[in-house]
Formats: structure tokens, C-alpha cells, sequence
């Protein structure tokens, strides 16, 4: 199963014309396509991505908490999201996107189809997906009435009960599998969504000891990120 196909309709590439195309079809407003050998990526947003997210944002969350549901995945809130709620009961001033992690025993494609049907019936467009070895590692949506952000990572269980994810080109994310497999539910305005039980150990993995000291602006995830490696 390809789960490009219907999605990539230009010429694939990489390397350095990858970042000289990806600022030419920038301007343009066409998408950005890349491949390198097993790796695959899809990226297109109409509208700047770096804003921070408007105050409709709660109602998205639940939307697409809901429709994840409904999809019979298992998700949890995280990165920026959960930290927000976890140390301020609210999403991070200067967020840009909510963060779900999505966690399979073993991949299922038909769930995923699902998922991309259900978010489109409601608006929803996919703004960037990433494969590798045809399985989805990242998907991202986004709603352009609200310029609302879905970034979701898709982990998936390997040795040494650990969960990865490969949403990076010759990057790995890794955390013990024991953070996606016991979850609890928090409250965030009227409904309530899954978030990792050992929270606090999850958000000191990501973002160090210091975590619970807030930032003044959004830096690069890369920089800040306790369980990002390159790959050998």
C-alpha cells in the first residue's frame, strides 16, 4: 500500500535542490515533495504555520480527539500541549500547534485511511505527511478557516520495549514503550482528552530537567528535544 498515492503529483527529490525547490514552491504555493531511499515527505500549508494558534483551538482538539477515537486509535496529548496543560492549564501562549502522539501494537493501515477520511469530511487537509518504508511516522493537518495545526507523531513499537519514531530524515525520536501504554484522562475546558500517565517523566525526557521553566518565545524543537538521535 502506498499511502501517497493520490497525494504526491510532482517530481520527487532531495538533497540541496530540495531546500533551493522548497523555497521557490514556497512561493508559489505548491507542495513540497522529497524522497530519499526509504524515507518519504509531503509538505503543503496555505497560510504561515508559525503564528501562534487562534483561541478556537479547544474546539479542535476535541474534534479530533473525537474523530481519532471513533478511528479505534490510541492516542495521547503531548509535547507542547501536554506541557501547556500540565504546567499552566492551558495551551502555551506562543504554541503554534497541538500535539497528539498516536501509538499502534502493530501498524494498521485501514485505521489510518480512516483517519484521513474522517479528519477531511470535517474540514481537515493533510499540510504534511512522512512515511518510511511506506509506513506513516508524522501526519499533519490543518483546518484553514482557523489556521488551526494538528501535528500528530505515530510511534511504533520496537525492541528493548521502546517506541520510535522516524518523522525526521536520518533522525529517530525513542521513548520507553510504558509512556504510551498506561494512559489517563485530564480534563481541558468542558471534555476530556488521554494524556500519559507518567506525564511529568514523559515532558522531562523531551524537554530536560528545566521543563518546568517557561520559555519567552517558541525555539527549534530539534535544539530542545532530550530524544531526538541521529540515525548510524
Amino acid at each position: 500500500m502506498n499511502i501517497l498515492k493520490g497525494i504526491i503529483e510532482m517530481e520527487l527529490f532531495s538533497g540541496p535542490k530540495y531546500m533551493i525547490k522548497r523555497f521557490f514552491f514556497t512561493l508559489l504555493g505548491k507542495p513540497i515533495i522529497s524522497k530519499y531511499k526509504s524515507y518519504y515527505e509531503y509538505h503543503n500549508f496555505p497560510f504561515d504555520i508559525n503564528q501562534p494558534m487562534s483561541k478556537s483551538a479547544y474546539v479542535n482538539l476535541k474534534e479530533v480527539a473525537t474523530i481519532i477515537n471513533d478511528c479505534d486509535l490510541k492516542y495521547t496529548i503531548g509535547w507542547g500541549t501536554l506541557l501547556g496543560h500540565i504546567r499552566d492549564n492551558q495551551f502555551i501562549e506562543h504554541d503554534t500547534d497541538i500535539d497528539i502522539d498516536l501509538s499502534e501494537d502493530q501498524y494498521n493501515p485501514v485505521k489510518y485511511k480512516q483517519l484521513i477520511s474522517g479528519m477531511g469530511v470535517r474540514g481537515y487537509k493533510i499540510g504534511r505527511i512522512v512515511t518510511r518504508y511506506n509506513v506513516i511516522q508524522q501526519i499533519t493537518f490543518y483546518e484553514a478557516k482557523s489556521k488551526v495545526v494538528i501535528d500528530i507523531v505515530v510511534w511504533h513499537d520496537e525492541q528493548n520495549d521502546q517506541s520510535r519514531s522516524y518523522c525526521e530524515r536520518g533522525q529517530v525520536l525513542t521513548l520507553p514503550s510504558i509512556i504510551f501504554s498506561q494512559r489517563d484522562t485530564i480534563n481541558i475546558n468542558d471534555f476530556t482528552v488521554f494524556a500519559p500517565t507518567q506525564a511529568q517523566d514523559y515532558l522531562k525526557m523531551i524537554y530536560g530537567p528545566t521543563w518546568m521553566t517557561p520559555l519567552k518565545v517558541k525555539a527549534d524543537w530539534k535544539e530542545n528535544c532530550g530524544i531526538l538521535e541521529k540515525l548510524e
